[in-house]
């Protein structure tokens, strides 16, 4: 069974109300399938420099590879490891990874430290996309490490790196979206955030100028895609946004 520091579940019940429940292997794949959800993009997170936890990437590989026709692997890089990271970034790129997750508030680097330019320019060439981790972080977490802000210059400065910011910046999605609107190599994706935060945003706002853009995310096993689908489709928003919202512009990013 799946278990989780205490204060990531004290957050989740602090946002989302009630008490966090984890399901079973079988039982989220029953959950996935029942909900029409057909795949699932799923990786660890790197923070080994700072944590001493090595990433699981082989299990995530083990399992995108038992259930290929479910799960999508990204690779998870602490950019603290600088170019050590490359090789075995090309390798799982080799294996079938279809991304790369970086953590900031994890590695403590902010993702427009020029230290990490190298590996920017190693993900660049694989054209393969990455995606962080934005917002708040768990208590005690510096939350400014992930802030929205920094992702301007990772967009002037690498024009063909596909960026995704998880959780739509978190608190700061104007300036998300902002970003996304402006830049045509930069996505969103609305893991995650709590139903009182998605109800505040202006989606109108969205669907009219970035609806290619945003992208499903759950952050499981905190929030499990059904859920979060079931929460997409309560948003005011058009079937042909909410059909992109869910797969359609994941699928044209990931050449699925």
């Amino acid at each position: 069974m799946l278990d989780l520091p205490h204060d990531w579940r004290t957050i989740y019940e602090r946002l989302h109300g009630g008490k966090l429940e984890i399901p079973t292997f079988d039982a989220f794949l029953e959950r996935i399938r029942r909900a029409g959800i057909d795949r699932v993009v799923v990786f660890d997170r790197d923070t080994e420099t700072r944590d001493g936890r090595p990433p699981e990437n082989d299990w995530v590989f083990d399992l995108a590879e038992s259930y290929p026709d479910t799960f999508t692997p990204y690779f998870a890089l602490d950019p603290n490891k600088g170019l050590a990271a490359i090789k075995p970034l090309d390798k799982a790129v080799e294996r079938g990874a279809r991304g790369v997750k970086i953590h900031p508030y994890g590695a403590q680097l902010r993702p427009n430290d020029r230290r990490i330019y190298p590996l920017y320019d190693a993900i660049q060439a694989l054209g393969v996309p990455v995606i962080f981790h934005t917002g708040p972080g768990p208590l005690g977490t510096r939350s400014d490490l992930s802030h929205a802000r920094h992702f301007d210059d990772l967009c002037v400065d690498f024009p063909s790196l596909k960026i995704i910011m998880a959780h739509f910046g978190g608190n700061d999605f104007m300036t998300a979206h902002m970003l996304a609107w402006r830049y045509e190599n930069l996505y969103v994706d609305i893991a995650f955030l709590p139903e009182v935060y998605l109800a505040a945003m202006p989606w109108e706002l969205f669907e009219r100028t970035i609806p290619t853009k945003i992208l499903l995310g759950s952050d499981f096993p905190l929030v499990t895609p059904d859920d979060r689908l079931a929460t997409l489709r309560r948003l005011p928003l058009s079937e042909d946004t909410v059909r992109r919202i869910s797969g359609k512009n994941a699928a044209e990013l990931l050449n699925l």
